[in-house]
C-alpha cells in the first residue's frame, strides 16, 4: 500500500513547482528595465541615424542647416552651416521625443575645421530640451522654449573653450557662458560629457571634463514653481512629449547678417564659413533612480554665492542644498547606469548601436539564482518524504 501512496502527492509536486517556478521568474523581474534605455545611440550602426527626428522638418522650415554629417567609428560628427539657437533663430536639432522625467547624457567634441577650438564666435554644440513648436508642421513665432547645454566658442573671452547654457521662453533668451578650466587654469578643451535632468520641478546640467569631477553647472526652477527670482526653464512644466537630443550651431552673427528674424517655414541662407566640427561618442537616456527622500523635494532652493566661486548668485548652481553629496547618488556616472550595469565616466561603446537594457543597478536576484536554490532546497523536502513513505 505504501508503495502507491506516492502518487497521490504528484498533484500537489506539480502545482508546487509551477507556483516556485512562477514566484522565481518574478522576482526576477522585479528589477525591470528602463523604458528610456532604448532611446540610446553608441553609433556603431551607421543606420540608426535614422531613428533620430529633425527639427526642420518637424517645423516645416525648407533649408537643413548641415553641411555635412557622418557618422563611422563610433561617432555622429556634424558640420553645420551659419546658424543659431536665440530667440526665435534656430540652428539644426536631433532628437527623440520623451515624456516625464529624464537624464540624457553624451561625450561630445567640439572643435574648429582646422583642428583646435572654433575659431568662428557661437559656434557650440551639445544637449538641448525643446517643447515641440509646430502644429501639423506649422512652425509658430514667438512660441519657442527650450534649454540647453553646449561646448565650443561663445564670446572669444581669452580665446578659450567655452560652456553655455541658455534658456529661452516664449522666444526671449538668456545665457550664461563660462570659460572651461582645468585645475582652475583657463584652457583650449574639445572633449567633455555634458548631461541634462528633468525630474520633478526642476531641471539640473551638469558637466564632466575628461580627467575631471562631475560638476552641477546650472540648475532651473520651472515658472510654476515661482521662482521668478531665478532663471527659469519650461521644461518640467511641459504636460506632454518634450524634443531631447544633439543640438549644435556656428557662426551665429554671421548667421544673422544673412537671414532676418524668422516668421514661418522660411529657407534661411546657407553660409559655408562657419567654423565648428561637433562630434558625438555616444548618447545615453535613462529614467532618473532618485532616492525616496528626495522624491517631493523643490530642489530649487536659497543660493550660495560662493559656490564654483562665483560671485553673481543669480547664476548659482544652488538648487541643491546638499548636491555635493546628494547628486552623485543618481546623477552623473549613476545618471546613465541604466544603459551599462557597470558604468564608468567613459564606458567602452558596446557592439549594438541601441544597446538592450539591462537590470536596475540594484535588482532583484536574477531568474537563474531564485527558482534553482529554492528548487533545491524544495526537491530535497519532497525526496525526503518519499524516501520515508516508501520504507
Amino acid at each position: 500500500m505504501h508503495s502507491r501512496t506516492p502518487f497521490l502527492f504528484l498533484p500537489t509536486i506539480i502545482l508546487a513547482f509551477g507556483t516556485l517556478q512562477t514566484a522565481g521568474k518574478a522576482l526576477a523581474e522585479a528589477g525591470g528595465t528602463d523604458p528610456l534605455a532604448v532611446l540610446s545611440d553608441e553609433f556603431e550602426d551607421p543606420s540608426s541615424i535614422s531613428n533620430w527626428n529633425r527639427a526642420y522638418i518637424a517645423d516645416g522650415w525648407a533649408n537643413n542647416l548641415v553641411q555635412n554629417e557622418t557618422l563611422e567609428n563610433g561617432r555622429l560628427t556634424v558640420v553645420p552651416f551659419a546658424s543659431g539657437w536665440f530667440e526665435q533663430q534656430r540652428g539644426n536639432f536631433y532628437y527623440k521625443e520623451v515624456t516625464g522625467d529624464f537624464v540624457v547624457t553624451a561625450r561630445i567634441s567640439a572643435a574648429g575645421k582646422d583642428g583646435g577650438i572654433p575659431s568662428s564666435p557661437f559656434s557650440l554644440g551639445g544637449l538641448m530640451a525643446r517643447i515641440p513648436n509646430s502644429v501639423a508642421g506649422s512652425w509658430e513665432p514667438l512660441s519657442e522654449f527650450w534649454t540647453f547645454i553646449a561646448m565650443g566658442t561663445g564670446d572669444m573671452t581669452d580665446s578659450q573653450s567655452q560652456f553655455e547654457v541658455k534658456t529661452t521662453l516664449n522666444s526671449n533668451s538668456t545665457l550664461e557662458l563660462r570659460t572651461m578650466a582645468l585645475d582652475g587654469v583657463p584652457a583650449q578643451v574639445e572633449n567633455a560629457t555634458l548631461q541634462i535632468a528633468r525630474i520633478g520641478s526642476n531641471f539640473i546640467i551638469l558637466i564632466k571634463l575628461d580627467g575631471g569631477e562631475w560638476e552641477v553647472f546650472r540648475c532651473y526652477g520651472a515658472p510654476s514653481t515661482g521662482a521668478s527670482a531665478f532663471p527659469q526653464s519650461q521644461i518640467p512644466d511641459a504636460s506632454g512629449p518634450v524634443q531631447v537630443g544633439m543640438h549644435m550651431y556656428s557662426d551665429y552673427f554671421r548667421f544673422i547678417g544673412s537671414n532676418a528674424i524668422p516668421t514661418a517655414n522660411e529657407a534661411p541662407a546657407r553660409v559655408e564659413q562657419a567654423d565648428l566640427v561637433i562630434s558625438y561618442d555616444w548618447i545615453r537616456f535613462c529614467s532618473p533612480n532618485v532616492p525616496t527622500e528626495f522624491n517631493s523635494t523643490n530642489w530649487f532652493g536659497s543660493c550660495n554665492s560662493t559656490k564654483n566661486n562665483n560671485p553673481n548668485p543669480w547664476t548659482d548652481n544652488c538648487c541643491i542644498a546638499s548636491a555635493d553629496v546628494a547628486l552623485p547618488t543618481f546623477l552623473g556616472d549613476n545618471g546613465f547606469s541604466c544603459v551599462f550595469s557597470n558604468s564608468s565616466s567613459t564606458p567602452a561603446p558596446v557592439p549594438d548601436s541601441t544597446p538592450a537594457p539591462v537590470p536596475d543597478p540594484t535588482p532583484a536576484p536574477s531568474s537563474a539564482s531564485v527558482p534553482t536554490a529554492s528548487f533545491v532546497l524544495f526537491a530535497s523536502s519532497i525526496l525526503a518524504i518519499l524516501v520515508k513513505l516508501l520504507k
